[in-house]
């Protein structure tokens, strides 16, 4: 009587645990890591979701402090912590995640430097620099020079400043250490701002009247003095 017990209670368990996996990867978790080794990483994606975590101590030896945030799936999460930033292979197996070292593309740790010009070829300060999906950055200096540590598999850098096009570079084994951006002014952007004299608003958000002035008019009339270009293109009505 006991043995059938035991084994009715096997079956059950056996059931529940098929059923599992499914749910529990689909569940949706939030996670932020500023410079925390991978193990405490794994510690806390234990909690958050239940999985059981099975790898070799010399997997996990090489891979660098985690930074990132992140909100999604549990398969997202493990995505983005294992597969792009520690370089690692993974596998679900009901409730277990195995870890690998990776035969994809290879982990990247580098430091990259570079310069960022604007469309004359001048330097151009205070350029918001990201590794894409981390909070990794830096700001280009007054002479557009910046310096930033990458790690992951495939990391791309984005570059951003107001008033031009955003840019971004893909950093491969065969990307050299020094870089050099070219930004170009985001056409679009300009057509839309206007210049009341106290304050840049959209057109779509001005009220009452304006006198647009292109480049050329200013051209046209210019005196070294802004201002008076301004008045005399548009006179006080």
């Amino acid at each position: 009587m006991k043995q059938r017990r035991k084994g009715l209670t096997l079956i059950l368990m056996m059931l529940l645990l098929t059923l599992m996996p499914a749910t529990a990867l689909a569940q949706s978790i939030t996670v932020t890591y500023q410079n925390e080794p991978i193990t405490q990483v794994i510690n806390d994606l234990r909690q958050k979701t239940g999985y059981e975590f099975v790898y070799l101590k010399e997997v996990v030896a090489d891979v660098p402090p985690i930074t990132c945030s992140a909100e999604g799936t549990a398969d997202d999460v493990f995505e983005l912590i294992f597969g792009d930033i520690a370089g690692l292979d993974y596998e679900v197996v009901k409730k277990s995640v195995i870890l690998r070292k990776s035969t994809r593309r290879p982990f990247l740790k580098r430091t990259i430097t570079g310069t960022v010009l604007d469309e004359n070829e001048q330097p151009l300060p205070g350029v918001n620099i990201m590794q894409r999906g981390t909070k990794t950055g830096c700001i280009s200096d007054i002479d557009g020079q910046f310096s930033i540590l990458i790690n992951g598999r495939d990391p791309v850098l984005t570059f951003s400043y107001i008033g031009m096009e955003s840019q971004e570079l893909r950093i491969h084994e065969r990307t050299k250490n020094f870089v050099v951006i070219r930004m170009t002014p985001a056409e679009n952007l300009m057509e839309e701002v206007l210049v009341t004299g106290y304050q840049n608003l959209k057109r779509e958000a001005a009220t009452g009247s304006y006198q647009t002035i292109t480049a050329e008019d200013m051209d046209a009339r210019y005196t070294g003095n802004i201002v008076g270009t301004s008045k005399a293109k548009c006179p006080d009505s």
